[in-house]
């Protein structure tokens, strides 16, 4: 064997000693005491400004003195979710349906309508449970006036959107509207109760 030859031979071993020396080096485990690196923190749940709306079938009953009756209808929600805690939004509301009225021993009916558009703020609590109050104007067949508009109820069934920030689902719900009325000088209050059930995204 030449000169050259074993001097390439030498070459080969010495570096296949270094280079298994390494791996073994790098397969070692961490000393004693050593602080192991650590894991990635996990990500904060989603939350951010969104668009939030939603459609109800509405049925419930009106109260005034000698007036009650059961009505029927349809309303809605368009507006903001600030948060998963709080929502603003509009609500336009219209129902119809037939009255009683007592007067005296004698007693008779018609059919009326009412309609209101409030603005309500909502607090969402635990992503399934809602408390909203606000007000605005409605107008319950003829007469107008303001409006108060206090609502409660829960999301029993709710998933989240494609973002992961958006909830929907479905939505029960209890609302009552009370119509500060006044017609030719004479003030009176009629109560809407009402369960709402629909599906609302926010």
């Amino acid at each position: 064997m030449n000169r050259s030859t074993r001097s390439f031979v030498v070459s080969t071993l010495v570096s296949a000693m270094l280079l298994s020396s390494g791996v073994s080096l790098a397969q070692q485990p961490p000393p004693p005491g050593a602080t192991p690196p650590a894991a990635p923190a996990p990500e904060g749940e989603k939350d951010g400004l969104r668009f939030r709306g939603g459609v109800a079938a509405v049925a419930g009953g009106m109260f005034l003195n000698d007036y009650s009756g059961f009505m029927a209808g349809v309303d809605g929600r368009l507006g903001l979710q600030i948060n998963n805690l709080i929502g603003v939004y509009a609500v336009p509301h219209l129902t119809f349906g037939p009255v009683k009225v007592n007067v005296g021993p004698a007693s008779a009916s018609t059919v009326i309508g009412l309609f209101s558009g409030t603005a309500v703020a909502d607090v969402t609590i635990i992503d399934h449970i809602f408390v909203g109050a606000g007000g605005g104007f409605g107008v319950v067949n003829n007469p107008t006036g303001p409006v108060a508009h206090f609502r409660a109820g829960a999301y029993p069934l709710m998933g989240h959107g494609a973002n992961g920030i958006r909830r929907k689902g479905l939505v029960l719900s209890l609302d009552t509207r009370l119509y500060f009325l006044s017609q030719a000088g004479v003030s009176t209050t009629v109560m809407e109760l009402s369960d709402d059930i629909d599906y609302e995204a926010f």
